[in-house]
Order: C-alpha cells, then sequence, then structure tokens
C-alpha cells in the first residue's frame, strides 16, 4: 500500500535530502509533497494555501518551530513533529537527526497505526450478544494440543458416517488432523494459532499481505472438500476457530459433520467480518468494494431459518459454485510444464546463487535493511546501489547515483537513464557480476 505524506520544514537543506531518499529508496510505499517556503510565515500555517492537497495525506510532518493550523486539516490527517528534541514515548515525534532509514520506518508505523484504528470493523449488537454455543474445550496430552468438541445427545453419528471415514482415512488438505471418540472429537492444534490471535498480532500492510495467502488457504481448503464428499458448511469458521500455521500460513480448519451444529449461522458471521476486515487489502490492490448494506434482523429471520433448515447457507451455495467454475477452468485449462512462464531471476557468478526478482522495485545493495537482496562483506557495494524495475514492456536496470557505478554488459549505466534488460545480460554491481534470467 502506498501512504501518501507531506512535509513542512525550514531547512531547505535538510528538507532537500530527505524527500530525495524517501523518493529514491521508498517510493513504492511513500508519496512525498514539499512546500515552498521562500518567503512563508511560519506561524499559524494553512498548508492548503502552500499548494498542498492535504486532504489526501495520511500524515503531515512537520518541523522544529512551525505552527500548523490544526482546525485547518482533516480529521484523519495525522501530524507527525520532526523534531531535534523527541520524546520517545511518542510515537507522533520524529527525532530529525538519526538515520533515515529509521524516520521512514517511524512515518510508516504511525501511518499503519492510523490505518488499522481507522478499519477496525463496528460489531453489530446482535453479534455482542450472541455466544458460542458449541461445546468446545482445549486439552493437553503427552505434548500435543487438541481443540475436543463434545457430541451431545441429540446429534446422531450414525447420519454422518460416510464424512467421519472420510476423515479418519484421509489426510485432507486444509482441515484439522481428527480423532474420534466415544463422545467427542479431537482435533490436533498442536503449533498452530487462532485467525483472531493472528489477525491482533499481525495489523497494518505486512499483515495485510499475509492475510491474502490465509484467505486463499481457507478458500482452497473449501475448494478441495467436494472431492471428499464433504460440506463447506461443516466446516466451523468462527475467527476464533480457524487455526493456522504461523509459518506456512495455512490453514487447519475444523469440519463438524453434523447438520444441526449451528455452522451455517456463524460461517455467515465470519464471513461477514472476513469481507469487512478484507476492504481495506482490496482496496490496496486496486479493487473497488462498495460497502455492504446491513440487513434488517427482523426482515431476514425466515430466510436464516430456512437456509439454518437446509443445513447449506446462502454465502456458501455462492461460493462452492465459485469454487466449482474456478476447479472446472483449472481442469479444462491445463498449462503443460513447458509452457510455463518462468519465474525472473539473477544470478551470482560467484557463487552461482540464484536471486528471483519478486518485485516490481527489487533493490540491491549492502544494507539489510532497505534492499531486496543483499549483498555482504563487500565494502565496494553502496547501500542502495541499484534497483531492477518491471515495466510493462520488460524490466529495466536503474543505477542510485551509486559511488562504484553499474555496468550493463561492460557499459556504463547512466544514474539517469533506464537500462532495458534481457535474458543472457551481465550486470556488474562494483566488482560483483550477475547474469539475468527473464
Amino acid at each position: 500500500m502506498q501512504y501518501k505524506i507531506g512535509i513542512l520544514e525550514k531547512d531547505d537543506q535538510y528538507l532537500e535530502r530527505l524527500t530525495r531518499f524517501l523518493q529514491s529508496h521508498h517510493g513504492d510505499s511513500l508519496v512525498v509533497e514539499t512546500a515552498d517556503g521562500s518567503g512563508v510565515d511560519w506561524t499559524d500555517v494553512v498548508p492548503e494555501l502552500l499548494g498542498m492537497e492535504v486532504s489526501e495525506y495520511n500524515a503531515l510532518l512537520v518541523g522544529d518551530d512551525i505552527d500548523v493550523m490544526e482546525e485547518s486539516l482533516p480529521a484523519h490527517v495525522k501530524i507527525i513533529c520532526l523534531t531535534a528534541d523527541a520524546a520517545q514515548d511518542n510515537p507522533c515525534e520524529i527525532s530529525k537527526y538519526q538515520r533515515l532509514e529509521q524516520i521512514y520506518e517511524q512515518i510508516i508505523a504511525v501511518c499503519e497505526a492510523k490505518d488499522a484504528d481507522e478499519e477496525e470493523p463496528e460489531v453489530p449488537e446482535e453479534a455482542d450478544k450472541e455466544e458460542n454455543t458449541l461445546a468446545l474445550s482445549t486439552e493437553n496430552e503427552d505434548g500435543e494440543t487438541y481443540r475436543v468438541y463434545r457430541i451431545s445427545d441429540e446429534e446422531d453419528m450414525a447420519a454422518c458416517t460416510v464424512e467421519m471415514k472420510m476423515l479418519e482415512n484421509n489426510q485432507i488438505p486444509g482441515l484439522a488432523e481428527v480423532d474420534f471418540e466415544e463422545d467427542a472429537f479431537r482435533y490436533k492444534i498442536t503449533g498452530k494459532v487462532s485467525l483472531a490471535d493472528f489477525v491482533a498480532q499481525n495489523r497494518g500492510v505486512r499483515g495485510r499481505n499475509k492475510l491474502l495467502l490465509i484467505f486463499r488457504s481457507i478458500l482452497d481448503a473449501l475448494l478441495g472438500l467436494e472431492e471428499y464428499m464433504l460440506l463447506a458448511d461443516r466446516v466451523l469458521l468462527l475467527p476464533e476457530e480457524i487455526y493456522l500455521d504461523p509459518v506456512s500460513l495455512e490453514a487447519a480448519l475444523l469440519y463438524l459433520p453434523f447438520r444441526n451444529a449451528g455452522i451455517g449461522q456463524n460461517a455467515e458471521q465470519c464471513l461477514r467480518c472476513v469481507v469487512e476486515g478484507g476492504r481495506s487489502i482490496l482496496a490496496g490492490l486496486g479493487v473497488h468494494v462498495p460497502p455492504a448494506p446491513v440487513p434488517d434482523r427482523q426482515d431476514t429471520a425466515e430466510e436464516e431459518t430456512a437456509s439454518q433448515e437446509n443445513g447449506h447457507s446462502e454465502i456458501f451455495s455462492t461460493l462452492q459454485q465459485a469454487a466449482q467454475e474456478r476447479l472446472n477452468l483449472k481442469k479444462r485449462h491445463t498449462i503443460p510444464p513447458s509452457e510455463l512462464t518462468p519465474t525472473p531471476y539473477i544470478m551470482r557468478r560467484k557463487n552461482g546463487e540464484k536471486v528471483h526478482i519478486g518485485k516490481n522495485i527489487f533493490k540491491i545493495g549492502k544494507d539489510e535493511s532497505c534492499v531486496d537482496y543483499c549483498i555482504r562483506n563487500n565494502p565496494t557495494v553502496s547501500r542502495n546501489h541499484a534497483d531492477i524495475v518491471r515495466k510493462p514492456d520488460g524490466f529495466y536496470i536503474v543505477d542510485k547515483g551509486s559511488l562504484n557505478h553499474t555496468f550493463l554488459n561492460g557499459k556504463l549505466v547512466d544514474p539517469k537513464r533506464a537500462r532495458k534488460l534481457k535474458t543472457g545480460d551481465l550486470v556488474q554491481i562494483a566488482d560483483e557480476v550477475f547474469s539475468i534470467h527473464l
């Protein structure tokens, strides 16, 4: 996600260097605007009178001894003080005389924190009052952790023999391992974390990227259930009962093979939360998602009851239909391995290391904190030496004003001019040579 910030600073030299650093090193995540300070009275400043589109900003950085009329700013714009005497316990005060990368990280932290506050979904009062009536508990045994579901007298295990046999005889992708006992199902969740806990610990842009992988894992699990004669609306989709591998981010869902376990309503609640939480993700991907209408509980009560009696929520009917179409498309259009598009990469000639180009702007240099590929223990390489940039017509090499220069096939790369790359090219970064494979 890109954030837009404005900077007000009296020191023109400091302003120029800070702006140049942010634009050249982090232009993919920050859009920076400044104001011409010549002849400006820095008391009671109204940024919009200086030509700054302040309503579009996520934050405004304000230097020492500059008084901004806060009432002139929209409520969503965060003010960050750029000062020589920053308070350590105040995230909205940044010390201006520190490493520039630290300034960038603090700016992003403030923007992400504000983003997270704005994105907190409102929970309807009805949802607050609803209780989880499922008899689930956590048990530990022989170093393993289990989520245990106790079977009630009203639930007929004989009615779901096929599902139980499928679960017992297969390790179904996306479902938690389950052991059947006389009166309980025991789901192994050793080393797993709940989706609710994961979201609480991973807010902001980086957390959203992880959530995309998690949602894909959940949908892939639901997509594969039909092959085992299992139903998507029997999966427990409460956020606190969806479990994840914290490393691979793969889902471990709990499947309850009972028609009347109350899953339909819980699934609908969870998907509503997923949609609300995912709006910011889709917006960051450039997808417009109109706000969802809030249904009148009284008007829809009969529809919900009918849906639950059928054992299949309308949401999951739509989901399964879309999943089946995706599966059919995949079967009809299987691409032979020879036709698959290879992942572009560079190869370091010194040791044969392959480095995949996984971003539109792929940074190379020796400062691990601000590059995508770090060349360690080589003093001839600059901190952020060069970028490989993906454009609609291909890949380009861009020198970032490095001390020891960048060369393409032996020719010097002008820092002001991007040079197009093709497979077989040799790029020299200081004295390090890489071959290009696109």
